[in-house]
């Protein structure tokens, strides 16, 4: 069901990083279109431009929450998945990384 749930176009919203703070709510990568393909591949574009193309896979990470594993990796993907209806968050807080977070298109 959640691998099902993640296909599709994302717009990259924000990233927050509580122990960075100089980078905290940082909206500069707006326009950010994440693609996540049923046939395993995934795509980030800013406007015109592929920035990143990578294989993925959901990985069982800790307390029953799941993880995108992506070959090569691609680190605006870091971090436990969280999902609610059309918001996406890729929560990498909890080990002092950054959050980052999506809207569906």
């Amino acid at each position: 069901a959640l691998r099902n749930a993640l296909l599709g176009q994302w717009n990259w919203e924000y990233v927050s990083c509580y122990w960075e703070p100089n980078k905290a709510l940082n909206t500069s990568s707006r326009g950010l279109i994440l693609t996540i393909d049923p046939d395993g591949s995934l795509e980030m574009v800013f406007g015109p431009n592929v920035l990143e193309t990578a294989n993925w896979q959901l990985v069982a990470g800790a307390g029953g929450l799941w993880e995108l594993e992506t070959n090569p990796r691609v680190t605006t993907l870091y971090g436990y998945i969280l999902l609610c209806e059309d918001q996406l968050l890729f929560n990498h807080s909890y080990i002092d990384g950054c959050d980052n977070y999506f809207k569906r298109l």
